[in-house]
């Protein structure tokens, strides 16, 4: 079985399994996106779940895998341009995109969400519960979005179980007015900060090559009087 196949099914025995809450949740913040896979394990036998939560740290190399009790939870840590290589978005959301244009960013997929479309042979009656995508956004401003619920910054869609063919997300956002313009008063204070320095060390320069000039000078001068 291919490491990509292996990976979604993975996935999707996660989010199918019964008793099984998921949220996948991102924090968006100074260009960096904080991603985070929690698995809340409601049932008794937790065994099985735990196998395969395994499964996907181990196919993906990246993941900070930690547990604690029923709470299987999965974290890594991307710059913006490097969140459209997230495994988890790019398996289980189809048509996945996280780009940036003039100051305009763009986190986008496509309709269908694959980890619960995917044949899952012996498993296929297994359900889970409830999937949450929450996205949070610091110090940007939302310009577009068709979440589902808003609650201050943070904004979540819904996946629904029952209609995998209609679960697409959309958020895009830029950088908040107040945020550029102290950009902005920062970059124009290291640039007056900057002229500063030029200012000071040709003051210092023009004072030293006067100096050099007495200095030449006055040892001309002793040496005419020296010959007298």
């Amino acid at each position: 079985m291919g490491r990509k196949i292996k990976y979604i099914i993975s996935i999707t025995l996660l989010l199918l399994l019964t008793g099984c809450r998921a949220e996948y949740n991102i924090e968006i913040k100074d260009n960096l996106i904080n991603e985070e896979l929690n698995i809340i394990d409601d049932i008794d036998n937790k065994s099985s779940a735990y196998s395969y939560t395994f499964a996907i740290e181990d196919d993906s190399k990246l993941y900070n895998y930690s547990k604690d009790n029923n709470n299987s939870s999965f974290k890594y840590r991307y710059t913006f341009n490097n969140y459209s290589k997230s495994n988890f978005a790019n398996k289980c959301f189809s048509a996945f995109k996280a780009y940036s244009k003039d100051g305009l960013y763009t986190i986008q997929t496509g309709s269908q969400f694959l980890c619960s479309s995917l044949d899952a042979g012996d498993y296929d009656s297994i359900n889970y519960d409830s999937l949450k995508v929450n996205i949070k956004v610091v110090d940007y401003e939302v310009v577009e979005n068709n979440a589902d619920e808003i609650n201050g910054n943070v904004y979540t869609w819904n996946v629904d179980k029952n209609d995998i063919d209609n679960n697409r997300i959309t958020l895009q956002f830029k950088l908040e007015k107040e945020k550029k313009e102290q950009e902005k008063s920062s970059t124009k204070k290291e640039k007056k900060s900057f002229n500063n320095y030029i200012y000071i060390f040709a003051i210092i320069g023009i004072i030293g090559v006067i100096l050099v000039l007495v200095l030449l000078y006055a040892v001309r001068l002793n040496k005419k009087r020296n010959k007298i």
